[in-house]
């Protein structure tokens, strides 16, 4: 038996060490924290999960009961992990769950995660050092435990910067304490949901930042640095914000919009979401089917995450049904990275993102005989089924999702309207259905969005050939990527618009 202590790093789940990683798909149990990022805790998808979460005024566990939690499963389990957000040993309590542990005899290792105080900071591009400028950096938090008699914090400290954790509830008498020995227009820099979505950043002085809506999780940087960081984020934004004032139509689905909002916002731009696509996951005969015939794959191939989602999702033991020996392919790095957080590995993917590619790289591979699962939308083009079968392979082609016009068409009228007024700079698809429905969505105003989408006055985009090739049917000239990913598309964009 063993208890790990891990830090889940600042909360970006792709910040997580890749030693934690390899811990939680190990663990009997995993009892974490309300910062651990539900991604992070996917690797543990066999694991017994107990929230022990705490935030300020709302304990779901006293520490007590969660030191009693870890004395309990550490003994009787072979592996337990404790997860934390950050650093275990950073605020994290992690020795005082470590020395309550020794005491019980049960063995402990910890696993450093990166913690949000230098983490955060970094990656908006604060040094929280800077040669001539800050040599020296104090870590403190901002919230005590509030039976303490007296405060072990006396704020008199002689670093050049400051870095307050859990701060926000006490952030207007933090700063009045500080003020008593650093000046009231020493800068001052703090970052809300730090390396996550809705990240935001405020800067002001000691005097003003309790005037500018701050609002918790957020950590807050307190000195010269701030200055290097604003002169930082001015040069780079000269650099990286290519989009400035533009505004994007993401016409994707819904759940697959954000990586390119993210982007886009992060250009300075303004992202459309106006979704021609609604994906729905169902539970069909043919899925069942192919959850059946699992152990006896040769191949199986996935050609969006929402493919795996509703596959595991019906079929939530298909892991453990697979065959052993069984070939998996998908199409696209985005597949592959949904296909690892099922605790999977892709053993092909074409360099190009497409059925005519995979198809390319299978052509070596004896497939006469084979049995191929290929979990997917009927709406889907029949390039990749008809090939293989050409090649020999008996295809179970399973409907794990369906590709739709959406309910609400709200937002694509509100796209329409926005092309025919020209208030748009540029669209963008990623699939030749989000161009087909487009256009069928537009009704009797269609032959207006051709002429408005033939001309050059907005940019039209597609991911990669294929998509290019709906376009080609209406007429429209597009610009298109080498490497066919979103951000990959969206970098072309950039280029063209700038």
């Amino acid at each position: 038996m063993v208890v790990y202590l891990v830090g889940a790093g600042p909360g970006d789940p792709e910040l997580v060490t890749l030693k934690a990683v390899n811990v939680l798909k190990k663990a009997d149990v995993v009892i974490y924290d309300r910062l651990a990022n539900e991604k992070i805790l996917k690797n543990a998808s066999g694991a017994e999960m107990i929230y022990v979460g705490k935030k300020a005024g709302a304990h779901h566990k006293t520490q007590e009961e969660i030191n009693q939690i870890l004395i309990d499963k550490g003994k009787n389990h072979k592996l337990v992990v404790r997860l934390k957000g950050g650093d275990p040993f950073v605020f994290g309590r992690g020795g005082e769950e470590m020395m309550v542990l020794l005491e019980e005899e049960i063995p402990v290792e910890v696993i450093p995660g990166v913690t949000s105080a230098i983490g955060v900071p970094g990656t908006v591009g604060l040094p929280v050092t800077h040669r001539g400028v800050a040599t020296s950096v104090t870590v403190v938090t901002g919230h005590e435990d509030p039976t303490k008699s007296e405060s072990q914090v006396k704020w008199d400290f002689n670093a050049d910067t400051i870095i307050i954790l859990m701060g926000i509830g006490k952030l207007e008498e933090n700063t009045r304490e500080i003020m008593k020995y650093k000046h009231p227009e020493t800068p001052v820099c703090v970052i809300e949901k730090g390396t996550l979505p809705g990240e935001r950043i405020v800067t002001g002085t000691l005097e003003t930042i309790t005037q500018k809506n701050i609002k918790p999780p957020a950590l807050v940087i307190i000195g010269p640095v701030v200055d290097i960081y604003k002169k930082i984020a001015q040069k780079r934004d000269k650099i990286i914000k290519r989009l400035e004032g533009k505004v994007i139509a993401v016409t994707r689905p819904l759940e697959r919009a954000q990586e390119a909002v993210d982007i886009i916002t992060r250009e300075g731009g303004v992202a459309l979401l106006a979704p021609t696509l609604e994906l729905t996951m169902i539970r069909t005969d043919s899925l069942m089917e192919l959850c059946r015939h699992a152990s006896e794959l040769d191949w199986l191939i996935f050609t969006s995450p929402a493919s795996l989602d509703s596959l595991f999702r019906y079929c939530d033991d298909f892991k453990n049904r697979l065959n052993p020996e069984c070939f998996v392919a998908v199409i696209g790095p985005r597949t592959k990275r949904a296909l690892q957080e099922k605790g999977l590995e892709a053993d092909l993917m074409p360099e190009d993102y497409t059925a005519e590619a995979l198809l390319e790289v299978m052509a070596p591979y004896e497939l006469e005989g084979k049995t191929i699962g290929i979990p997917r939308t009927f709406s889907a083009r029949d390039v990749l089924p008809e090939g293989l079968r050409k090649m020999g392979a008996q295809i179970i082609l399973a409907e794990a999702y369906q590709s739709t016009i959406p309910h609400d068409p709200q937002p694509v009228q509100k796209l329409i309207k926005s092309i025919l007024n020209e208030d748009i700079d540029a669209v963008t698809f990623t699939s030749p259905l989000t161009v087909h429905n487009l256009f069928e969505m537009a009704a009797d105003k269609k032959k207006d969005l051709m002429s408005a989408l033939q001309t050059d006055k907005i940019k039209v985009v597609a991911i990669g050939p294929i998509t290019g090739n709906a376009l080609e049917e209406y007429d429209i000239k597009y610009v298109a990527p080498d490497k066919y990913t979103v951000e990959e598309m969206l970098n072309k964009m950039a280029e063209e618009l700038s």
